[in-house]
């Protein structure tokens, strides 16, 4: 499996975007900057135009309010007609003719539409009215007995409270300025139709967009960060008109230069990801497949190549130079190993070829002893034992034998040792039928029960062995045990930590340093050799080992 590497610091890609950020990104703000300030000087001058045109609209209409203001107070002063018609009680000729006269004096001034849109007049107590508009929606229109039915009603139900001022109100579905007087028990006044005042103000605009907005007081719409908003308050008028124009017409007033350099701005900005991107299929990876090849390389695996992948000329290179030099290295290696490995079975054969000149010693003189005396039976079992002995030593190349052949062959030296110890020592086997099928190194169990013979035979007392040996799951037990004199304890420790540090001085038997070294070449981790000892109450070495060995740790031969 490929390791996964994290992003840090010293990686080749935050090097590659920290040079483009300190590289390009002073050049990305003074573009910046400067695209912000001229759209921020369109913006300005778009406001500009704005407050013009709003200005210009509010002071249309505060001339428009003043002159009805003029018109409405001339009626109430100078008008006969209007004083008969306000002040006479008694509904006779002259009040109708007055009626009739200030009738068509404020419908013809209403049809000039010079000062206003349109006149009213209304009588709660008589319930009588009138409301004549400007020729806003045609001859006979819909539009026009909506709007004055709507007003009427309006006076009906208001009569015109908190209107001595201009005030909005919305009359067939159009906004209308509208001031509402009154003497005596007469409501009169004027309004001004606002959707008119709108068009002839789009009309006007440079704006294509443009949105127009009376609100009542002086609140305002809600516009949005993408608009830009001005606003103005006739002094006459309890009104605020609102002017609202998207950004964008601020940015298509830019000169074209400007407008394709802030557009070149913003595709460099949006291709600087594009060109990280690029570096990195065309750089940065193939570098990481490369070094992601160099750490698995170094932690061990030796079978891992670079794929072959579209990349540069020089990528391509380096991969196969890489994966040469890995084949290379696979090579060394296997050629170093098995070197290692004839090393390692020269020093195995050595290893059971020490054989002790003690021991042949003692046989030989034990053989010349039953010479001497003529006892050809025991010279026979001599010879056969020796053979078997040897045998066992030189066999065809096989590193491991069941414990059943060792087994055999212990118990004949057991036998000749009899003919040398005669009833010095009893020997009690525990041997588990299962255990004889385990495979073991040669000798490797013979050489403890020789050693019994060599270092604790005691001529003053009889000395009791046992030989056990069973299977416990997956691993097989083995252990020699005596009751002899026991072993120091600083021995007992450094056997059973693998320590033998007087080996070459002779002081440690060498017979069990080389058993240590057999047993973790043959089991690695798996093998496992103690003692335990105390003195004067003998020595139990317990040898445990895998019920089947792996094949990689014994196929030496």
């Amino acid at each position: 499996m490929r390791k996964k590497f994290r992003f840090s610091k010293n990686s080749i890609t935050w090097k590659i975007v920290m040079l483009l950020i300190l590289f390009i990104a002073p050049f990305n703000l003074a573009a910046l900057y400067t695209a912000s300030t001229s759209i921020g000087n369109a913006c300005r001058q778009t406001e500009m135009t704005m407050e013009s045109l709003v200005r210009l609209t509010a002071q249309q209409l505060e001339n428009r309010i003043e002159a009805a203001n003029n018109f409405l107070s001339s009626v109430l002063k100078e008008r006969d007609d209007f004083k008969i018609f306000s002040e006479r009680e008694i509904r006779d000729g002259t009040y109708y003719r007055a009626e009739t006269s200030l009738v068509s004096y404020l419908n013809s001034n209403a049809k000039n539409g010079v000062t206003t849109d349109g006149y009213f007049w209304y009588r709660p107590e008589e319930g009588t009215s009138f409301a004549g508009l400007t020729d806003l929606f045609g001859v006979n229109s819909m539009k026009a007995v909506q709007v004055k039915t709507e007003l009427i009603d309006w006076l009906k139900e208001e009569r015109g409270k908190g209107y001595a001022r201009w005030g909005l109100i919305e009359l067939g579905g159009m906004k209308w300025l509208i001031r509402v007087c009154v003497t005596g028990d007469i409501y009169y006044g004027g309004l001004f139709s606002l959707d008119a005042s709108k068009e002839e103000l789009l009309k006007s605009a440079a704006f294509s967009d443009m949105e127009v907005h009376f609100l009542e007081g002086t609140g305002s719409a809600e516009t949005g960060r993408k608009k830009l908003s001005v606003s103005c308050v006739p002094e006459k008028a309890n009104l605020l008109i609102q002017l609202v124009v998207p950004k964008s017409e601020a940015y298509f007033r830019l000169p074209w230069i400007q407008l394709l350099c802030i557009v070149l701005m913003i595709l460099y900005v949006l291709l600087i990801p594009v060109l990280i991107l690029n570096l990195d299929r065309l750089v940065v990876q193939p570098l990481k497949a490369i070094r992601d090849a160099m750490i698995l390389l170094k932690g061990g695996d030796q079978d891992y190549r670079i794929p072959y992948r579209k990349a540069s000329e020089e990528f391509l290179v380096i991969d196969e130079t890489f994966n040469d030099m890995a084949d290379r290295l696979k090579t060394l290696k296997i050629e170093n190993y098995e070197k290692e490995l004839a090393r390692q079975r020269m020093e195995l054969r050595n290893l059971q070829l020490q054989i002790r000149p003690h021991f042949l010693m003692n046989m030989f003189n034990l053989l010349y002893s039953f010479a001497q005396i003529e006892n050809y039976q025991s010279i026979q079992k001599l010879a056969l034992y020796l053979s078997d002995y040897f045998r066992h030593i030189f066999q065809n190349g096989k590193d491991l034998q069941p414990f059943e052949r060792e087994f055999m062959l212990i118990q004949k030296y057991l036998e000749i040792s009899e003919l040398r110890y005669p009833d010095w020592f009893e020997v009690v086997y525990d041997v588990d039928p299962e255990a004889l099928e385990v495979e073991v190194p040669p000798l490797l169990i013979h050489n403890f029960v020789e050693n019994i013979f060599k270092h604790v035979m005691n001529y003053e007392q009889k000395l009791h062995i046992r030989l056990e040996a069973y299977v416990d799951g997956e691993e097989a037990v083995f252990t020699v045990s005596d009751d002899g004199p026991g072993m120091a304890p600083e021995m007992v420790e450094n056997i059973n930590n693998g320590v033998f540090p007087h080996e070459k001085e002779g002081r440690i038997h060498v017979g069990i340093a080389n058993s240590y070294r057999r047993i973790h070449y043959f089991y690695g981790d798996r093998g496992k050799l103690s003692v335990e000892s105390m003195p004067g109450e003998g020595t139990c070495f317990q040898i445990i080992i895998p019920r089947e060995a792996d094949d990689e740790l014994t196929d030496c031969g």
